[in-house]
């Protein structure tokens, strides 16, 4: 981010560093998209077995916990992402270290993660206590152990973001249905069978493609929502801890000889 040194980042400057890291980090970007897919496809499984005509607890118990194992891997992978996004141009991460988080940083994504799982399960009686809670979700993936003073820093700043990415959900949800829609059309002629089987599947009113639709559309959103977040992080801890100072009087420190030259 480009700001006059003591200026605070907006909402709309965060989205925009967002963006920026995640085309520096496409290779950590694929690989959460390996590891979250399942995770995705599991939970959309499970929403539709407990909110079908035929639910029993047996299976519902068996998902939910196929669900909590393949969310761990959902978090590794925000960990190992949030550390990529992290790193500093013009040096890229390794194409193979983006995935070595350290143990003690993943354990602490996995404490925190659960915590806040707890919290909106305890708070789910009412509407916007469990959304007013996702940003966590985010934050403690890509900060594990940071103080909460930094993480809430900025609370208007934190909203702003997630109204921001209200919209952009609603774009690539459009264009994400479209493009599905142009591959089934065209794979419709090619596949043997009746030729329109697979585009009366593809349609918003099939509850399980729409499940997998919104699956799809968090999944393209979200590492721009954790770059932002991770600029946000940033940004709190350089004035809560003095990093901004301390860069500051070593660009001094850098220009006085200069000077006396």
């Amino acid at each position: 981010m480009s700001l006059p040194r003591g200026a605070t980042p907006g909402a709309v400057d965060l989205l925009d560093e967002g963006l920026e890291r995640v085309t520096r980090a496409w290779g950590a970007v694929g690989a959460f998209w390996i590891l979250a897919l399942p995770a995705r496809v599991a939970l959309v499984d499970l929403l539709l077995l407990a909110t079908g005509p035929d639910r029993r607890w047996a299976p519902l118990l068996e998902r939910s916990y196929l669900v909590l194992a393949l969310g761990l891997l959902t978090v590794y992978g925000r960990v190992a992402l949030g550390r990529a996004l992290s790193a500093r141009p013009p040096v890229p991460p390794d194409r193979w270290r983006i995935l070595a988080v350290p143990p003690g940083a993943f354990a602490r994504a996995v404490t925190a993660t659960l915590a806040v799982l707890l919290v909106a399960m305890l708070l789910g009686f009412t509407v916007l206590a469990p959304l007013a809670l996702l940003p966590l979700l985010g934050l403690v993936a890509v900060a594990p152990g940071e103080r909460p003073i930094t993480l809430l820093s900025g609370p208007w700043r934190l909203t702003g973001l997630h109204l921001l990415l209200l919209p952009g959900l609603l774009v690539v949800a459009v264009n994400l249905h479209g493009v599905i829609s142009l591959v089934a059309a065209s794979l419709s002629s090619v596949l043997p069978g009746d030729p329109q089987r697979l585009a009366r599947a593809l349609v918003l009113q099939n509850p399980r493609y729409l499940a997998l639709l919104l699956g799809g559309v968090s999944l393209c959103i979200e590492p721009v929502w954790l770059g932002a977040l991770t600029a946000h992080v940033e940004a709190a801890r350089a004035r809560t801890g003095g990093e901004d100072l301390r860069v500051w009087l070593e660009e001094l420190r850098a220009r006085a000889p200069r000077r006396a030259a």
